[in-house]
Order: C-alpha cells, then sequence, then structure tokens
C-alpha cells in the first residue's frame, strides 16, 4: 500500500528481506501537528518535549474534550482513532471484580523488586510459554515488568497494516538483524487478537532457535489482547541479562504498583477463564466488528487491506484528497474530526503515501457505524 519512489529510503537496499522492505514506512520526522512555543521556565529539551503535538496526541485531546456518551454527551467525538478493545468490558467487569483480585498484603504496599514481583514474573513466563508455544519453559528471571543501542523494531501482527508474519518471514529478519549486529524489539502486543479462520500467528519465541537471542527482545502486554489498557501493564522478555538489569534501573521511576501485580498475576493464572471464556468471546466479537465495518467500507466504495489480526482496518480514503499531499490529508482528518469522527491518519505511522488511515473497530455496533464519515467526505 506505499509504493516509495526511487532511492527515497535507506529500506530499499537490496540486502533488506524482501518482506521488511514492504512493511518500513517512511522516517521523515512529523511536523505537520506541531506548536513551537518558547517557555522561559523550561529548558531546551523541556520546550522541545512540550512542543511535540503530533496528530495522534492532538486527536486524542480533543476526544476527552467531547468525548462522545450516548447518554449524556450523544453528540461528542466519536473515537475510532486510538487502538483500545471496547468489545469485552463485560467479561473483564466480572472477572476482576472477583475476590481473588481484592487482596492487599504488606508486601504489596512496599517497593518490589524493580523489574516486577517475582509471582508475577513466573506467571508471566508461564502465560507466554503456553501461548507463544515456546519449545522450552521461558525463566521468569528474564521477564522485566513495566543505551544507545541501534535497533530494528518489529510488530507482529502489524500496527497498522494487520498482517501475521510466518515464522519463516520473521527467522528471515531476525537473520538480517544478526548479520549486522542490530537488536530486534518483537512487539507482539496483539498477539492474541488474530480472529481469521485461515489466520494464524507464530511468536519469534516458538522458534527453536533465535539467530542472535542476546539482541532479541520480545514485548508483549494486556492493554491489547486482554482489554486492559488502563492497567498500563506491558512485559519484556529477553535472554540478555544486562538488558534485563538495565530495565531494572529505569523502572525505579515507573514500577507497578503491588496490588495491581498482584491482579495481573490473579489474572493470567486463570487459564481456564482466559482460554475458555475471554479469547473465545474476544475473538468472536472482534471478527464480527470487522466485518461490519468491512461491509460498511464496501458499501462507501473506500477500498482496504482485508487482514484478520488486530483492532483495526487500514483504509485507503486517497480518492477524497483534492491533491496526493500531506497536507491534503491532514485537512480531511480536520474534516472527519470536525464531524465528531476520530481515526488515524497514514503519516502518523510514517506512511509514504498521502490518503491512508486507520480505523480502530473494536468498540460496540453503533459506534462504529461511518454515517459520519460519509456525511463529511459527500
Amino acid at each position: 500500500s506505499c509504493e516509495r519512489p526511487p532511492g527515497r529510503h535507506p529500506s530499499q537496499s537490496k540486502s533488506l528481506p524482501n518482506g521488511l522492505r514492504d512493511v518500513v514506512f517512511d522516517a521523515e520526522p512529523n511536523s505537520t501537528f506541531q506548536n513551537f512555543n518558547s517557555s522561559i521556565y523550561l529548558s531546551k529539551r523541556g520546550n522541545e518535549i512540550n512542543n511535540f503535538c503530533g496528530g495522534l496526541q492532538e486527536g486524542f485531546v480533543a476526544y476527552h474534550a467531547d468525548k462522545h456518551d450516548e447518554d449524556t454527551n450523544p453528540n461528542g467525538i466519536v473515537n475510532l482513532g486510538t487502538s483500545e478493545n471496547k468489545l469485552c468490558f463485560d467479561l473483564l467487569c466480572k472477572r476482576l471484580t472477583q475476590k481473588d483480585m481484592c487482596y492487599i498484603d504488606p508486601q504489596l504496599l512496599q517497593y518490589s523488586d524493580w523489574k516486577g514481583h517475582q509471582f508475577l514474573r513466573e506467571e508471566v513466563g508461564r502465560f507466554l510459554t503456553y501461548h507463544c508455544k515456546a519449545p522450552a519453559p521461558l525463566k521468569p528471571e528474564n521477564v522485566s515488568i513495566g543505551l544507545s543501542i541501534k535497533a530494528m523494531i518489529l510488530m507482529n501482527p502489524h500496527n497498522p497494516l494487520g498482517d501475521s508474519y510466518s515464522g519463516a518471514e520473521m527467522t528471515e529478519f531476525l537473520e538480517f538483524a544478526k548479520r549486522y549486529k542490530l537488536h530486534v524489539i518483537v512487539d507482539e502486543v496483539y498477539m492474541l487478537s488474530v480472529f481469521g479462520d485461515a489466520c494464524s500467528f507464530q511468536s519469534v519465541l516458538s522458534l527453536q532457535r533465535l539467530p542472535d537471542p542476546q539482541r532479541t527482545h520480545v514485548m508483549w502486554g494486556i492493554s491489547k489482547d486482554l482489554a486492559a489498557s488502563g492497567l498500563r501493564v506491558s512485559t519484556l522478555y529477553t535472554a540478555n541479562m544486562d538488558i534485563i538489569s538495565a530495565l531494572g534501573q529505569l523502572s525505579y521511576f515507573h514500577a507497578l504498583p503491588g496490588p495491581t501485580q498482584h491482579a495481573v498475576a490473579q489474572l493470567l493464572k486463570d487459564r481456564d477463564w482466559i482460554n475458555q471464556v475471554f479469547l473465545p468471546t474476544n475473538r468472536a466479537r472482534l471478527k464480527t466488528a470487522h466485518k461490519y465495518i468491512a461491509d460498511e467500507l464496501t458499501a462507501m466504495g473506500i477500498p482496504f487491506l482485508n487482514r484478520s489480526a488486530g483492532l483495526f482496518i487500514w483504509a485507503d480514503f486517497r480518492k477524497y484528497l483534492k491533491s496526493p499531499t500531506f497536507e491534503e490529508e491532514i485537512k480531511l482528518w480536520r474534516q472527519l474530526l470536525e464531524n465528531k469522527v476520530l481515526i488515524s491518519n497514514g503519516k502518523e505511522f510514517f506512511c509514504c503515501e498521502p490518503g491512508w488511515f486507520r480505523i480502530v473497530f473494536s468498540d460496540k455496533t453503533y459506534r462504529i457505524q461511518l454515517g459520519e464519515i460519509t456525511d463529511a467526505l459527500f
């Protein structure tokens, strides 16, 4: 979906695996939304941080200032831009309010190991061993909850395309990284959000051999797959104990509260509920929601990538741009926002071709109706 002009980007090098050339987007700085104001009370770095405001941030702020609610604000902004799973709150609310979740112990109210409580890291290790189909049990000491390095980031399943890469493709990417001594951060945060009958996912942790295990680091969290983005829990698994140690030092500033760690450990431990209740229901609801929004886009004559992973769909709005420029893409984005619909424009994901948008469909049916988009376009 993103063709680059010849010689535009170093990722077109012939030494790069074919699949990777297809998914590396143009990495030019995105300054479209930036508003440069300088404060005498902030350092240079503070001003740079304060002045950065991409479209994702601007849209999210606008949404929270005018948030749609069917009862109190029915004309507010419908958020189809933030990748959150809102389809299974009923299941989570019931599970997270059971007695085993409400537990306070003195150790939970004290500083813990900055990498996370041992009981949570053990549970994460068991959870990932099972769901990633690891050939051997993953070690809890290699889990971190919560350096000038050359690195490559791979998302599988991909955000925003929704592609899932095979074990052979991932191995090719990892072999490429090994040749150039690159660290690889593999983000598998959507690994359990694969809902198509013919679509499968293979974690890199399931591979019999990693080309360079000391430079391969796998991320996962409960925000997407377990529909709990508000709990702010993520994990990293790596064989590199130096990385674990360094992350432990950084976690001093953002360690998870003990009661939260307890609740998450209880959730991951409940394998029967996850496998027999949550995951089947979640996948069925994702599949239904995806079909609904795909049918809506088809009826509107808007092309899209038909994939079966993730919480979103990658749609082609190029025909609605007056000219093929990112300025026109931003105008269309604002036009939709003015009509109370927030979606994410392609430039925010470094797409090199104007006119592509990501639409999140993991919400109630009445919220993912695209009538407001139709009103804005026609």
